[in-house]
């Protein structure tokens, strides 16, 4: 439970941008440096996201190897992950929440988050 609100706040607040309008999603980022590349400069970014959170059904992973990347991973490779996990979870029948209207400031939203959890 821990992990999946982690995950959560990776999308919410954090670098992941995975978010799914009416579903709550999970991911995590990479990114590291491509070792069997003369650039120092080139790097792999990835990205792999869970959904629905509080009931992981589905998973999507993308790796992106790319020469040179001043970005990481979950600018990169988390709208992908998003994109492949909306077009599953509609073609599922799994269907979307209501979502309120949030404050994404993580700032206001942190007392949520379990006293473990640093943003």
């Amino acid at each position: 439970e821990t992990m999946r609100e982690m995950m959560e706040a990776v999308v919410l607040y954090g670098g992941g941008d995975a978010r799914i309008q009416g579903y709550r999603v999970g991911g995590k980022s990479g990114t590291s440096q491509k070792l069997d590349s003369a650039d120092e400069k080139a790097r792999i970014a990835s990205f792999v996201a869970v959904a629905p959170i509080d009931d992981p059904q589905f998973v999507s992973g993308v790796l992106g190897r790319t020469p040179q990347l001043d970005d990481a991973g979950g600018s990169l490779s988390a709208p992908v992950c998003a994109e492949v996990l909306e077009q599953t979870l509609v073609y599922k029948g799994v269907p979307r929440a209501v979502e309120p209207e949030t404050d994404t400031d993580p700032a206001q939203t942190a007392a949520d988050l379990p006293p473990t959890v640093q943003l």
